[in-house]
This record gives C-alpha cells, structure tokens and sequence, in this order.
C-alpha cells in the first residue's frame, strides 16, 4: 500500500510531507533564513547596525530638500516684480 502512496505522489510532482519538513529544515539551515521580524508591515528589518546611518541619512537627505526649498523661494522673489508674492516651494521627492 505505501507503493501505490509514493506512486501516486510521484505522479502529481509533489514530495510527501515528512521528506517535505527535512527539505525544509535543511535548506533554513543552509541559507540561515531566520530573520528578525519587522518592526510594521513593509519595514525591511535592517539589521540593529544599520539603525544610525540610516538616520543620518534620512536627516541628510530632509536637510537638501529643505535647503533647496528655501533657496528656490529665495531665487524666485529675484526675477519677479516686487508686487508678486514668491512661487510656492516645489516639493520633489527622491
């Protein structure tokens, strides 16, 4: 009877479920799949190393965008007539 099982898992491509948790096991150990959990739903859940310089780098970056906001602002009041209110601040994302 366990011949007509593994004839029958054979013939639909599929491996039997003890085989299946041994693949399984194996293969998590090989390629050391056990990550950290996410902090929230789409979070990558860097390693705790890159923490820092990846605020630094969100800082850096709000930093450029408000710089260039301002000096948009500053740059566009030159050109334009004094009665002119400044163009608002264009917000670009990168």
């Amino acid at each position: 009877m366990a011949d007509k099982s593994a004839e029958t898992s054979s013939k639909r491509g599929t491996i039997e479920k003890p085989v299946q948790e041994r693949l399984g096991r194996e293969l998590r150990v090989a390629y050391g799949t056990i990550e950290a959990k996410p902090a929230f739903l789409g979070d990558p859940a860097l390693p705790p190393q890159f923490d820092e310089p990846v605020r630094r780098l969100h800082r850096a970056q709000k930093a450029h965008a408000t710089g260039v906001a301002a000096v948009e602002r500053a740059l566009s009041g030159l050109g334009s007539d004094a009665d002119e209110p400044p163009a608002p601040p264009r917000h670009e994302k990168r």
